[in-house]
């Protein structure tokens, strides 16, 4: 692969990116290079610039960043946690969903899409009466195409565009618990 080639599309890499949270006066960027390549393989860098008082690495695949992500690195003696430039998180809520729908159902369906749930699912309980609401509150991976829509219809009055909103999120939550 030629160096155009390798640079071609720039904008994907941005998934690949972290941050590391390290003081750039006193660290070289050689030295970040040399200390990520130690524990992630030769030639797993593209590319490390200073920005703000910490280091924006952009490596060569989204397995090394993960790696990255999950070992962190160390500096005289210190451990640095990096993280990602992007999140790759996002939290969503599914409402008025009934009670008697399990976890696993949810999973199954979210993974159907592509979408894999971090950690456990938790139910919204209403402070008053203690008994859940009917709202599930999760954090999921999602392919970045995949979008989640909101809307805070009990803050605003009714327009078009919140029962527009409300009828997408009816048909996303009947489609996938119908």
């Amino acid at each position: 692969m030629d160096k155009t080639e390798k640079f071609k599309n720039r904008h994907k890499f941005k998934d690949r990116t972290v941050r590391i949270p390290i003081n750039c006066r006193g660290v070289s960027a050689s030295e970040v290079i040399d200390k990520i390549e130690t524990a992630c393989g030769i030639n797993s860098v593209l590319a490390c610039v200073s920005r703000n008082e910490k280091y924006e690495v952009t490596l060569s695949s989204s397995t090394v960043s993960d790696i990255l992500i999950e070992k962190g690195l160390e500096f005289d003696e210190e451990s640095v946690r990096c993280c990602y430039v992007v999140n790759k998180q996002n939290v969503v809520s599914i409402m008025s969903l009934p009670y008697y729908i399990e976890d696993e159902e949810i999973t199954e369906r979210f993974e159907k899409w592509g979408v894999k749930i971090e950690g456990e699912i938790r139910e919204r309980i209403d402070r008053l009466t203690g008994r859940a609401d009917g709202t599930r509150i999760m954090n999921v991976h999602s392919h970045p195409a995949l979008v989640f829509y909101h809307s805070p219809l009990d803050s605003q009055p009714p327009t078009d565009m919140n029962i527009s909103t409300l009828n997408i999120m009816n048909k996303v939550r009947y489609a996938l618990f119908a």
